[in-house]
């Protein structure tokens, strides 16, 4: 393997939520964490306290299955399947529970109605946003579908959607076989 293609999928910290990711694939993550919004958390267009069509459900959802199996490859197939919490008091930095993770995004919150910053306020209900999607992400495999069966459901109108071909996901280790059963041709 080469040295950039090493760098490239070496592990790397988020400094949004502590998880680790491979360096290729941080800049997806990242945004991950706004849902592909803007760093301000908003949407253009969007009113206080919009609710996401089913469309937009929809589309998050292929974006973190998507990212899922990724993970899952960058990981030689073992997807961590947890969530970090950070240090976050009584709570433990990693947990695969989705309870857990919804009680943490309860007690951020309540620090966010407390806090006397609208930016620290700002930053901290986006954290509890992105810990309700991770929760929701987490009760999701616990349904028993798994990401490379996750990927084939959703790859193919969600590669035709953000223009991703054939040949970048061979580039990201994607086997030709799950492609050819997700649809995506050369």
């Amino acid at each position: 393997m080469s040295g950039d293609m090493a760098h490239a999928r070496a592990l790397k910290k988020c400094p949004d939520c502590g998880r680790e990711v491979t360096g290729n694939n941080l800049a997806r993550h990242r945004a991950t964490h706004t849902n592909g919004s803007s760093t301000n958390g908003s949407k253009p267009g969007r009113k206080k306290g919009h609710k996401a069509t089913a469309k937009e459900k929809a589309g998050r959802a292929a974006t973190v299955a998507i990212g899922n199996y990724l993970d899952e490859l960058a990981q030689g197939g073992k997807f961590a399947g947890s969530v970090s919490l950070g240090a976050l008091a009584g709570f433990p930095t990693h947990t695969d529970d989705p309870a857990v993770v919804d009680e943490a995004a309860n007690a951020i919150e309540a620090r966010a109605d407390e806090a006397t910053s609208r930016i620290v306020e700002l930053k901290l209900r986006q954290r509890v946003a992105n810990l309700r999607t991770e929760a929701q992400a987490l009760r999701d495999v616990e349904t028993g579908e798994d990401a490379e069966a996750q990927f084939i459901a959703v790859g193919a109108s969600w590669a035709e959607q953000n223009g991703i071909t054939y040949e970048v996901f061979r580039e990201m280790g994607v086997p030709a076989r799950v492609l050819k059963e997700a649809g995506i041709a050369r």
